[in-house]
């Protein structure tokens, strides 16, 4: 029987939303970009976050559980990710909305 491991599937798809949120703002360089961008990198890359640390705690209580530094580091990487991403994000919006060019 091999030991509860951490969902690592979570911190993958936080991080592909993260990555993807930053490259579509970097791309485009406008409001609505920048306004995809942080619905992908805020709510639904932490999302993933949340989804991760519950999934955890429910292997983490089964007794059988085989911790990683990796999921922790992971974890904690990911959500300055995230911030970083939503606030580039928030500038491009501020940005256009404060020049009247929001497109």
């Amino acid at each position: 029987m091999t030991p509860n491991k951490p969902p690592m599937l979570w911190l993958g798809i936080g991080l592909l939303l993260t990555v993807a949120a930053v490259v579509l703002a970097l791309i485009g360089r406008t409001a609505t970009t920048g306004l995809i961008g942080w619905v992908l990198a805020g709510p639904l890359a932490i999302g993933a976050v949340a989804m991760f640390a519950v999934a955890d705690a429910k292997k983490r209580e089964s007794g059988w559980y085989a911790p990683s530094d990796l999921a922790d580091w992971g974890r904690r990487i990911l959500i300055v990710l995230a911030l970083l991403a939503v606030t580039l994000c928030a500038w491009f919006i501020a940005n256009d909305v404060a020049r009247g060019m929001w497109r």
